[in-house]
């Protein structure tokens, strides 16, 4: 009786370890943030400009470019492998067909500053379009096209469903919305 006790228990204790094990290896190995900063300028991005803000007492940065006339700006959510330098060539395709750039940096990501959870992400990711209006203040909702790449798919999705996109209480929802799956 005594042996199927502890055998019970030390087969509790690894199937316990294997699940955190298994949850930090993901969290910290398969799909790590870069928090590298690394400026536009740097990635090759001569038109893109970096700014900073805070929310929190975090610093949040985020890579910013002006429209062309009549053209939309496309509020670029990352996933969570690499940073923003590693999406330089997608903004740089994005720029030269004339469209405006608001890409923010999450939490311990590509040098924004604290510790991401999902409600950081989400009430970041609100305080962020917040301040795309407040860089573009001719901007209106209708010209921003969100765009969610991975688990920046998730957090599209969070913020289409908070009060930044009432029209009656912020800015309203966006022209259109982009959920890719992967980078």
């Amino acid at each position: 009786m005594r042996f199927l006790f502890r055998l019970t228990v030390i087969l509790g204790v690894l199937a316990f370890g294997t699940v955190v094990l298994g949850n930090l290896a993901e969290r910290w190995v398969i799909y790590p943030f870069d928090s590298t900063e690394a400026s536009p300028h740097d990635a090759g991005l001569e038109r893109v400009d970096q700014i900073q803000f805070e929310n929190d007492n975090e610093t949040l940065i985020a890579w910013v470019a002006k429209p062309k006339a009549g053209k939309p700006v496309i509020f670029y959510l990352h996933g969570n492998a690499g940073n923003l330098a590693a999406r330089a060539g997608r903004f740089d395709r994005f720029i030269s067909r004339g469209y405006g750039l608001f890409a923010p940096a999450y939490r311990g990501s590509s040098g924004s500053s604290g510790s991401p959870s999902e409600a950081a992400l989400i009430w970041d990711v609100e305080t962020t379009y917040h301040a795309m209006f407040q860089h573009f203040p001719d901007l209106t909702s209708r010209q921003v096209v969100l765009y969610g790449e991975s688990l920046g798919a998730a957090v599209t999705i969070a913020l289409l469903n908070t009060p930044a996109m009432h029209p009656d209480k912020a800015f309203g929802p966006p022209a259109a919305t982009v959920l890719k799956r992967r980078a």
